[in-house]
């Protein structure tokens, strides 16, 4: 309970200050002098005193935790301010960043435990992949990311170049494009040959392909996966791993290079050998210049000993 900004604890402190000190002036004033009127003068006088001065180092006390309260509120505006002006400055959209802090702010600990500790791993995920792409550094991702490879190719605006593994007595990339990733992916780079986006895939295959009978490419899908990707605009060619220059087929690895400044990496668990999707182990995308310009010429090499496919 309050008592007019004063609590009953400081108001019985003062008022036992005020009296002891007021009876210990009036007994010692009564030894001096017996006059009774000078005693209750002293006791007023001196309890007076230690009131007014218990008050005071109360208003000090209160006014250095008020100080202490605005360095620190001035701190936190500070901080909010310089924040402010970051995001002000980046070219990232401040309206979308604007909308994720927000929408962070309505999660409270009251909303139910799992959806609250799902949400803040996903900031915190978040936060991770952003501070690795600010810094330049290699971005991981434990197993198959599908929305990095979709997002990606949303946004790229010059090219995107890629080398795709497969084992065509298996089948075309393990039925990747028959998958429902597979088809998105096909949509989104469809999307992204309207917007002039230059896409080239070089599929490198265990056996020549070019050399392959009809037959046998339809027999395995890869006929229908050619001319898929030939007929929404994407520049295919076909590459036997044996003839893949400066290099042997088991040291081949896919990648996907975007606008020539980020490569999207997959590792697989081993050689696939069925019709299944691979399994992937982790999936990488990478950032250092000297890494990304060594699979941008190794694309360009590739493509050089690659061939085209008569779909006729």
């Amino acid at each position: 309970m309050r008592m007019s900004g004063l609590s009953q604890q400081q108001l019985a402190r003062r008022l036992l200050v005020t009296v002891a000190g007021g009876s210990v002036a009036f007994v010692f004033a009564t030894l001096v002098s017996q006059t009774y009127a000078y005693s209750i003068a002293a006791s007023v006088f001196v309890g007076g005193v230690l009131f007014i001065s218990v008050y005071l180092v109360e208003v000090e006390q209160r006014l250095a935790q008020l100080e202490s309260g605005l360095r620190d509120g001035f701190t936190g505006i500070n901080e909010a301010t310089e924040l402010f002006g970051r995001l002000e400055a980046s070219k990232l959209r401040t309206d979308t960043m604007t909308q994720l802090v927000v929408h962070s702010t309505k999660i409270h600990a009251e909303t139910h435990r799992l959806a609250f500790k799902f949400a803040q791993a996903e900031i915190s995920r978040l936060a991770k992949t952003l501070k690795e792409l600010s810094q330049g550094s290699d971005v991981p991702y434990e197993g198959e990311d599908r929305d990095w490879m979709l997002g990606l190719t949303a946004n790229a605006e010059i090219s995107i170049d890629a080398i795709s593994l497969t084992t065509m007595d298996a089948g075309i990339d393990g039925g990747l494009w028959m998958s429902d990733l597979g088809q998105r992916y096909l949509q989104a780079q469809l999307d992204a040959v309207r917007r002039k986006v230059r896409i080239r895939r070089i599929f490198v295959t265990d056996r020549s392909a070019a050399t392959d009978s009809r037959e046998f490419l339809e027999k395995t899908g890869f006929y229908a996966i050619y001319k898929m990707h030939m007929n929404i605009g994407i520049d295919v060619r076909v590459l036997d791993a044996s003839d893949a220059p400066g290099t042997r087929a088991h040291t081949m690895f896919d990648f996907i290079v975007f606008d020539g400044s980020i490569s999207y990496e997959s590792t697989p668990a081993a050689v696939n050998t069925s019709k299944t999707q691979p399994i992937i182990i982790n999936t990488r995308l990478i950032q250092d210049e000297e890494r990304v310009n060594e699979r941008v010429q190794r694309f360009e090499e590739l493509w050089s000993a690659a061939q085209l496919i008569d779909l006729r």
